[in-house]
């Protein structure tokens, strides 16, 4: 969702489960002018979440990304820790084909 081409709002809903319990993650991610972000995110009976970050791309290939989160907990283990503080890095290198041949030999159609 692009209200300006300057922002980006990405909402999303990620559920994790093994059968025997499960967790839902509502988030929203704003991304101003392909670089800042920030982001809310709440996991159901368990934890508020605040992000920010920055995003830098070197070239067409090359890109990197630094954050920071944290986590403000909402449920009983709250009794024992107030919440928790994230770092986050991350690349990504795009893999751009060479355009060299498509076609491939096989022993069986020879």
């Amino acid at each position: 969702f692009k209200p300006n081409p300057m922002w980006e709002i990405t909402p999303s809903l990620f559920t994790k489960s093994v059968f025997a319990t499960t967790q839902v993650d509502i988030n929203t991610m704003v991304k101003w002018n392909k670089t800042l972000f920030a982001g809310l995110s709440y996991r159901l009976t368990d934890a508020a979440i605040a992000m920010v970050g920055v995003e830098h791309k070197f070239n067409r290939q090359l890109s990197a990304k630094l954050g920071y989160s944290y986590d403000i907990t909402t449920s009983k283990l709250r009794t024992v820790g107030s919440g928790s503080h994230e770092l986050m890095f991350g690349f990504c290198y795009k893999i751009v084909p060479d355009g060299g041949s498509t076609s491939h030999m096989n022993v069986r159609f020879l």
